[in-house]
């Protein structure tokens, strides 16, 4: 049975300054998670200090950790994510978050669908209930993670030089 890919919400290249709280903590939290690589030395930024700063540290980080160690297991293909001085999100990054805040609306079936971009199968049905926990844990702290319309993915081409960034999502 062949899936219809969910169309992304977030143009490429975004500019990090247009998010939202919940989406920057999100984005943060992976781009340190990304960044730490086994059997390298030195000393690295806790991925888990962004969610500890929100209070979510014992609610939302092992459901991150459950849900991305699934992902880094059994990939459909290598995930970008940027380093954490980036000024744009990656394309993975922005599916991230699309995936959180579909789950943050009861939204599961859009999440799994979400989820296949970058899993197979049941890989992604495995990872499922660790994003929905994690877009709860989240949410119950009054981070929801706004639901933007795929539209808005395609603003670059809407907006012109003159046009308000604003207005061309809204249109």
């Amino acid at each position: 049975m062949a899936i219809t890919p969910l169309p992304p919400v977030y143009a490429s290249d975004t500019v990090l300054d247009g998010l939202t709280t919940p989406e920057l903590l999100l984005v943060t939290t992976l781009r340190l998670f990304a960044s730490i690589r086994p059997r390298e030395r030195g000393v690295h930024a806790d991925w888990r200090s962004g969610l500890g700063a929100a209070g979510l540290a014992k609610s939302a980080a092992p459901h991150f950790l459950d849900l991305f160690r699934i992902v880094a297991i059994v990939p459909l293909r290598r995930i970008e994510v940027r380093c954490t001085c980036a000024p744009t999100l990656a394309y993975d990054e922005g599916r991230f978050l699309q995936m959180i805040s579909l789950a943050q609306r009861d939204r599961p079936n859009e999440a799994l669908m979400a989820l296949r971009d970058w899993l197979p199968a049941a890989a992604a049905s495995m990872a499922l209930p660790a994003a929905i926990k994690l877009a709860a844990a989240l949410h119950l702290r009054g981070l929801v993670v706004p639901l933007r319309h795929c539209c808005a993915a395609q603003s670059d081409q809407i907006a012109s030089p003159y046009t308000d960034r604003g207005i061309a999502l809204v249109h």
